[in-house]
């Protein structure tokens, strides 16, 4: 019998954090495990054989795909809060609104819509309804959400910039192999 090997891939913009001690803090305490990053393509599951037809995908984009001073400049000031009322909830901000940032991921989607298995089938609904942020908090129990969402008060703008996409392409849906610079590949604007 003959078993193929999958793989999970996803995509994300590296997002460059102007210094911020509140934020800095804020993500230590409640969200240290990954840098700040807006997810463009949710995980997806594919076979070994597909991976070379991605990155050529996605490599063909980017070569075509200009951004004027090759990055996109974001302004965080839009608390996107989710409460899920398990031990599970996420503080999230976003931009009122940067096109840019959406029309890349519109763009993203278009060129990889043959690929659409999904790892988690809710995060399709994530990226459809595409509403650009970083998580500052994460896995958070209703009354660390609770302290979390006071402690920010409503102050917590802060900008950003993204001048690099990465495609990370793992076997195994952990933070290890997500962080493992062998799994991934950059794009720059």
């Amino acid at each position: 019998m003959f078993f193929e090997t999958m793989k999970i891939f996803a995509m994300y913009a590296r997002v460059v954090l102007d210094r911020n001690t509140w934020l800095d803090a804020f993500r230590k305490k409640y969200h240290d495990a990954y840098d700040p990053h807006i997810t463009l393509i949710q995980p997806r599951i594919i076979s070994e054989e597909q991976v070379s037809d991605i990155k050529k995908r996605v490599s063909s984009f980017f070569s075509d795909f200009h951004i004027p001073n090759h990055r996109i400049d974001v302004i965080f000031d839009t608390l996107i809060p989710e409460e899920t009322k398990t031990e599970k909830n996420c503080v999230m901000i976003g931009p009122k609104q940067n096109f840019l940032l959406l029309d890349l991921q519109k763009r993203l989607r278009a060129i990889l819509v043959e690929y659409l298995n999904f790892f988690e089938e809710k995060t399709k609904t994530y990226e459809e309804n595409f509403r650009p942020h970083i998580t500052i908090g994460i896995d958070l129990s209703s009354d660390d959400y609770m302290v979390a969402l006071n402690e920010l008060g409503n102050e917590y703008l802060f900008k950003g910039s993204v001048s690099e996409i990465v495609l990370t392409v793992v076997k195994e849906h952990t933070i290890e192999e997500a962080k493992n610079v062998e799994n991934m590949t950059v794009f720059y604007l």
